[in-house]
Order: structure tokens, then C-alpha cells, then sequence
């Protein structure tokens, strides 16, 4: 797991709110989407069935498995860099298995918007 995974992955155990889980198509894998206590953002992680491996990879509000074998992460939130000054921003990524961002999608939400 990353360092920002890492940190993250005592409050998934502390509290295990799950608010949104599904199977992979191979059936090793299962996505979620948990709460942690932090009110601004969720975490998605990944438990696989054949390893006993719990990893927390990016924060995000929802996950689904593409055709293409990347994991799309609804509303991931970050930082324009450089920053503007109009605060965060939400966009939907795509993932690697590992959590590796492979892919952005537009931006859906401003900070300033809030």
C-alpha cells in the first residue's frame, strides 16, 4: 500500500463502515467502499478472497469494474496543481488493481461550488 494507504488503513479497522461493496468478475476480489473519520471523503479499498489481503487504495465515493480491467473510482478528491484558489476538486479515475491512477475524467465539482 502507499504511505497515504497505510495511514487510512488503522481508521477502515477502527470503525469498518462499508457503505458500498461488490465481487470482481473473477470472484477473487472485493471492492469497497468504506467511511472513515473523516467527514469530507470515503476510502476505496480491496480485499482479496485468495491472499487474505486487506489494502486501502484512493479515496473515492463509489467503484466498478470495467470491461478493459480497470477499477473506476466515482469522485476521487484533489487539488489542482498549480493551484487556482477555487479550492478542491472531484473527479472520477481510473485505477490499476494496485491503486495506480491510470486514467482522469473531468472535473464535476469545485470546492468554490460547495
Amino acid at each position: 500500500m502507499s504511505k497515504w494507504g497505510k495511514f487510512y488503513v488503522s481508521d477502515v479497522k477502527k470503525c469498518f463502515k462499508v457503505r458500498r461493496a461488490s465481487i470482481s468478475r473473477d470472484g477473487r476480489t472485493v471492492w469497497l467502499v468504506c467511511d472513515v473519520d473523516h467527514p469530507m471523503f470515503s476510502v476505496v479499498c480491496s480485499y482479496d478472497m485468495q491472499t487474505n489481503t486487506f489494502r486501502v487504495l484512493i479515496d473515492g465515493n463509489d467503484v466498478a469494474e470495467e470491461p478493459d480491467g480497470t477499477i473506476r473510482v466515482c469522485d476521487k478528491k484533489s487539488y489542482p496543481d498549480p493551484d487556482d484558489g477555487r479550492g478542491a476538486i472531484w473527479r472520477d479515475v481510473w485505477i490499476t488493481s494496485d491503486g495506480k491512477i491510470v486514467r482522469e475524467g473531468k472535473i464535476t465539482l469545485r470546492g468554490c461550488e460547495l
